[in-house]
């Protein structure tokens, strides 16, 4: 019997949902892979009704439920995590003790083969996302309070948004309104609020990162930069990238494969979101990492 293809979980960025990623699934289920993108709740609280979160901590519970999830029902397939933005933060802390190798020990056959990160945060943990930006306020969020929602004697609660000016089209999609204006107002429309405190609540940091831990993992870590991004600029993009590779490199054991743990790096030319703009390079780039050759 061949060995399955991997399922594709895909985990989205701040401000956005599994809508989003509706184009990629579609073409990689066309090539006969399973996806599943879940819906985080620092921004999806109110679909899933549940109360707002209160840290990071919300997220990457979520994103392990669906792991789990995955893995035990499909237990003759892996999972191939993809992240986008915000999302590579809590899709690699979720990934703690879920890689193969850990899974392996435990028994059991299947487990997180690999972490692809498109334009994500690389932040390292024992920080909150605030202080690893410096303890500024990123330029691209706007600070305000709403009611406590169904609730409002309690107190309100601060969410962050994309800044109105540029606006997210600007900054998340110029190369999808170049192409079709009409779908890169729907994209923006489809942005939502997020809780501020999973970015801000210093007393919950970030608790682990599967790309730092990648020379003990039986996990392979790839990175796709988007060249033309306005809203993580590549340099950016490219400077996290070197200092993960030095953080994994000074993780090292003797003996490690240090060539298969570094952070595969592939890029690609395209805004924010090539999984909108770029759709079937980015569903060839996720086939590659999946195993795929002549893709």
């Amino acid at each position: 019997m061949s060995t399955p293809k991997p399922t594709v979980i895909l985990i989205h960025g701040a401000w956005h949902s599994p809508e989003h990623f509706q184009p990629l699934e579609t073409a990689l289920s066309s090539h006969g892979y399973r996806t599943v993108s879940p819906w985080l709740p620092s921004v999806h609280y109110e679909k899933l009704n549940a109360p707002p979160v209160s840290s990071i901590l919300d997220d990457i519970v979520a994103i392990r439920q669906t792991i789990v999830s995955e893995l035990s029902a499909h237990p003759a397939a892996d999972v191939v995590l993809l992240s986008h933005s915000y999302g590579a933060v809590v899709a690699s802390a979720a990934i703690e003790g879920l890689d193969k190798f850990s899974r392996g020990s435990a028994g059991h056959q299947n487990g997180v083969i690999a972490l692809l990160i498109i334009a994500g945060l690389l932040a390292p943990p024992g920080t909150s996302l605030l202080d690893w930006s410096g303890g500024q306020v990123p330029p691209t969020m706007l600070i305000s309070t709403v009611p406590y929602p169904g609730d409002p004697s309690k107190r309100e609660i601060e969410i962050c948004t994309c800044v109105p000016d540029p606006g997210p089209v600007a900054l998340f999609y110029h190369d999808v309104a170049e192409q079709d204006p009409l779908a890169a107002q729907r994209y923006a429309s489809l942005c939502m609020p997020q809780i501020w405190a999973v970015w801000a609540a210093e007393e919950v940091p970030v608790p682990f990162a599967a790309w730092q831990a990648a020379a003990e993992l039986d996990l392979d870590v790839f990175y796709l930069v988007t060249e033309d991004d306005r809203a993580l600029p590549p340099v950016f993009q490219r400077a996290m990238i070197d200092i993960a590779d030095r953080e994994i490199a000074a993780a090292r054991q003797p003996g490690d494969d240090g060539a298969r743990k570094s952070i595969h790096v592939t890029a690609i030319k395209s805004g924010h979101s090539p999984f909108l703009s770029r759709v079937e390079e980015t569903a060839q780039w996720v086939r590659r990492c999946c195993g795929e050759r002549d893709v």
